[in-house]
């Protein structure tokens, strides 16, 4: 995998969304979005989180704090790979979602 920061900028709703990371698949070249929900107010946290639930059209993963205390339901019904984390997502845990996100084998 390789880790671009230039991700983009794609509709969302009414708005638009410019996600964390953009991580592509050498043997491919296909590719998956990466938002860190690290450093957010729990209240817009929650109001992103329903944007990307409702208008996300590409494959996309959140890595999402564990301090921003997020509730389990507001997380469901996500077409992405979810990973939690206390400081950093893990690289592996986030590698095996891209993978999944994009039907690969890893």
């Amino acid at each position: 995998w390789e880790l671009h920061e230039e991700a983009g900028v794609y509709p969302l709703g009414q708005g638009f969304w410019a996600p964390d990371f953009r991580l592509v698949h050498r043997a491919t070249g296909k590719s998956v979005l990466l938002e860190v929900l690290g450093f957010w107010r729990k209240a817009s946290a929650e109001k992103h989180l329903a944007l990307l639930k409702r208008y996300a059209k590409e494959p996309f993963l959140l890595a999402v704090s564990n301090a921003l205390h997020i509730e389990e339901e507001r997380l469901e019904g996500m077409s992405a790979g979810i990973v939690r984390f206390r400081a950093l997502p893990l690289a592996d845990e986030v590698a095996r979602l891209a993978a999944e996100a994009l039907g690969l084998g890893g």
